[in-house]
């Protein structure tokens, strides 16, 4: 079957383009790392790349994860509940989960169609 790599392309710049509103919206503000979403998303790649063989996936999840765990002391140094959020936080978390959403959304209808060969 061969691939078509438009979609992978059409992904990554969506992801780019999100990467630089954030980086925009915050404005050279720098928190520290959150230690403990290194952990969950190791987790989480990990759980997704040993199913289905991809061992570069699953070895970054291994390396998150032990990043999280290393520094689990730190779990709730930078850790904020949506109540302590000003109302300009809220917005931009609103935004960014819905555009997550939608880019998961849009990555898995691209993966459904290229699988059943309705898109070339």
């Amino acid at each position: 079957m061969e691939t078509k790599i438009w979609p992978l392309i059409a992904f990554l710049i969506a992801i780019l383009l999100l990467v630089a509103l954030i980086s925009v919206v915050k404005k050279g503000k720098r928190l520290p790392p959150d230690y403990r979403a290194f952990f969950f998303m190791g987790l989480f790649w990990l759980a997704f790349g040993l199913p289905y063989k991809n061992y570069a996936l699953a070895g970054m999840g291994a390396i998150f994860m032990i990043i999280g765990l290393w520094h689990k002391k730190d779990w709730q140094a930078n850790r904020k509940q949506w109540q302590d959020l000003g109302k300009r936080q809220k917005i931009i978390m609103t935004a960014a989960a819905a555009a997550l959403g939608f880019l998961v959304a849009a990555g898995i209808i691209v993966f459904i169609l290229v699988d059943r060969g309705l898109v070339k």
